[in-house]
């Protein structure tokens, strides 16, 4: 079973005692329930459910990761619906990183499903900050995500 929720979708993300996150889908995988998305730890100005607003830059995103895609598809997260502004090229997701026993790898992933590895090289502690990670999360882990992520 894949995914229903096509690339652009946008999200509100509750986070009690703080304003709403808000999530963008830039990839989905073709078959199973995994998204890639953009996650921001504060909702842009008038983001709500049928009232426009401009969608953020994709580098102010507060972190990147691949999800199950549960709470975007039960409620918890709020659908504001797939973004007219959103353009597929302006959202990439070709890198995630691997970290395992004190070794850094950078693995390039397939544009059109983010779960297959293409290619894989050598990576940084810097890739450990700048890329997301290879792991899958559970919608709970974006709270912890969000907090880590470093502010200007």
């Amino acid at each position: 079973m894949s995914t229903s929720i096509p690339e652009g979708s946008t999200f509100l993300l509750p986070r009690p005692g703080r304003p709403d996150g808000f999530a963008v889908v830039a990839r989905r995988v073709p078959r199973g329930r995994i998204v890639a998305v953009y996650l921001f730890s504060q909702a842009p100005d008038g983001a709500e459910p049928g009232h426009p607003f401009t969608l953020p830059e994709p580098g102010r995103a507060d972190a990147r990761a691949k999800l199950v895609d549960y709470a975007l598809r039960d409620g918890t997260w709020t659908a504001l619906g797939v973004h007219p502004q959103f353009v597929r090229d302006q959202w990439p997701f070709a890198e995630v990183v691997h970290y395992e026993r004190g070794r850094v790898t950078v693995l390039s992933v397939d544009d059109r499903n983010p779960t297959r590895v293409v290619t894989e090289r050598p990576g940084s502690l810097d890739d450990l900050q700048l890329l997301p990670s290879l792991n899958l999360l559970i919608p709970e882990d974006t709270e912890r995500l969000l907090d880590k992520a470093p502010r200007d």
